[in-house]
């Protein structure tokens, strides 16, 4: 089937904000984008967002005089959409791995969510202090949701025991360097 439109004139539409143009995309990739994030563990409400995201990026990457479309607008708009869904994702994955740490923490109020918040700040701040292949076993372990398997694989380890053991003290020692700072007690009121 032929498109209404070629890459040119659809990157053209773009930049003078063509209101076909832009209905086009809307009616081309509204449902391309819902079937990607929905097949890929997200809910229609993510993929609206992802969608909206991806219009924003490509009419901004466009509107630069430096820009030149070095293949497809298909593929341009929908690796757009890909990198934009990877990145919900990996923000949705983070508030899981913050939350394990803060999960006897469920008061509501003002107070409350302060202190969660400068412990989230300090857990982060610890979090950078440790050394990369720390970084990298939790990073695979807790927000890309990885097995011990594949770490092991990845981490050239030789089993996924010593994955196993290597999460356990990168993780003891992240909770040692938040428990330790002066304003840890303060935060948790312990």
């Amino acid at each position: 089937m032929k498109l209404p439109f070629s890459d040119k004139q659809i990157i053209e539409g773009i930049k003078a904000r063509d209101s076909l143009v832009l209905r086009f995309l809307y009616s081309e990739y509204w449902v391309k984008v819902i079937n990607y994030v929905t097949h890929n563990s997200g809910s229609v409400n993510e993929a609206e967002d992802v969608f909206q995201e991806t219009i924003l990026k490509a009419y901004t990457e466009i509107k630069k005089q430096d820009f030149v479309l070095s293949g497809s607008f298909n593929g341009y708009f929908m690796s757009i959409c890909k990198n934009n869904w990877i990145y919900a994702v990996k923000m949705k994955n983070k508030r899981i791995f913050i939350d394990f740490f803060t999960e006897e923490y469920e008061e509501t109020n003002l107070l409350h969510e302060y202190n969660i918040d400068q412990l989230h700040k300090l857990m982060w701040s610890k979090y950078d202090q440790l050394k990369v292949d720390c970084q990298e076993v939790l990073d695979m372990y807790y927000l890309q949701e990885k097995g011990m398997n594949e770490i092991a694989y990845r981490m050239e380890f030789r089993n996924n025991q010593i994955a196993m053991n290597k999460k356990s003290r990168c993780l003891k020692y992240l909770r040692e360097l938040l428990m330790n700072h002066p304003s840890y007690n303060s935060i948790t009121n312990e």
